[in-house]
């Protein structure tokens, strides 16, 4: 038998979750933009660019 939870969150459900996850499957819906930033190519921004980089 297999059970699933889904989840429109990226980041909220983790706390809850995780601990009793056997796995955890992030996806990305079609849109006009996405929740995972690490897709997007920055051109002309301040550096550092917190959290992602460090001071």
């Amino acid at each position: 038998m297999m059970r699933y939870v889904l989840i429109k969150s990226r980041q909220h459900f983790r706390a809850a979750f995780e601990p009793i996850a056997r796995h955890i499957v992030l996806c990305d819906g079609e849109g006009v933009t996405s929740s995972d930033l690490w897709l997007f190519r920055y051109k002309h921004r301040r550096r550092p660019l917190y959290p992602f980089e460090a001071s």
